[in-house]
C-alpha cells in the first residue's frame, strides 16, 4: 500500500507475516477514520512513524519523530502527546511529554540506562469512571533494563477529598510480582 497526497505520504507492506511502514503528515483529521465504537471525538496527527517486526512478536523497530498527536475521547477527555522516541526490544530512547484530562506526562531518556516518567496534576474524577474522589495523581518512575521487560521503581501519589496515600513501585513491568 502507497499513501502519496499533500498533506500525507507513506507505505505500508505484509509478506509472510513480517510488516515493514512509515507514515510522514502534515497535521491531518483522523478521527473520520476510526470505529464509532472508540469514542474519539477528534484525533490529529502530525510527524513521522516507521515501524516493522512480524505480527507473531513484539515490534522489532517503532520510531516516532517530531509527532504531534491530539484528540479527544468521551470517557478519558483530551489527551495529547509531543516528541520524538525509538523503540527496539533492547532500547527505548525517548523525548516524549504530553496531556491527559488536564495532567501532565513526561518520559525521558534511554533504556537500558534510564527513562524518567512523570505524571503531574492527573485529575483523579472523571466522568464514567470508577473514581477515588476529586483530586489529583502525580508519580515519579524510573524505567531500566531493556525495553521488552524493564524493572520500575519510583512513587505514585493520589490526593483526593477521600484519601491520601503514598505507593512505592518496584518490580517488573511485565510481571511485577
Amino acid at each position: 500500500m502507497r499513501l502519496a497526497g499533500p498533506k500525507v505520504a507513506g507505505g505500508a507492506t505484509l509478506r509472510s507475516g513480517r510488516y515493514e511502514a512509515t507514515l510522514r503528515a502534515d497535521t491531518v483529521r483522523l478521527s473520520r477514520l476510526l470505529p464509532a465504537g472508540l469514542d474519539i471525538d477528534a484525533l490529529t496527527f502530525a510527524g513521522a512513524l516507521e515501524a516493522r517486526g512480524t505480527l507473531d512478536a513484539l515490534p522489532e523497530r517503532i520510531i516516532l519523530r517530531n509527532v504531534a498527536l491530539k484528540g479527544v475521547q468521551e470517557q478519558t477527555g483530551p489527551f495529547s502527546l509531543y516528541g520524538s522516541a525509538t523503540y527496539t526490544p533492547t532500547t527505548l530512547e525517548t523525548a516524549l511529554t504530553g496531556s491527559l484530562r488536564g495532567g501532565v506526562l513526561r518520559a525521558d531518556g534511554a533504556l537500558p540506562a534510564g527513562v524518567r516518567v512523570t505524571v503531574r496534576d492527573l485529575p483523579t474524577a472523571y466522568v464514567g469512571a470508577a473514581s477515588l474522589g476529586k483530586g489529583a495523581l502525580t508519580a515519579d518512575l524510573t524505567l531500566r533494563g531493556a525495553a521488552a521487560d524493564p524493572s520500575v521503581a519510583g512513587t505514585v501519589n493520589a490526593t483526593t477529598d477521600s484519601l491520601d496515600a503514598l505507593f512505592t513501585v518496584a518490580g517488573r513491568v511485565r510481571d511485577p510480582v
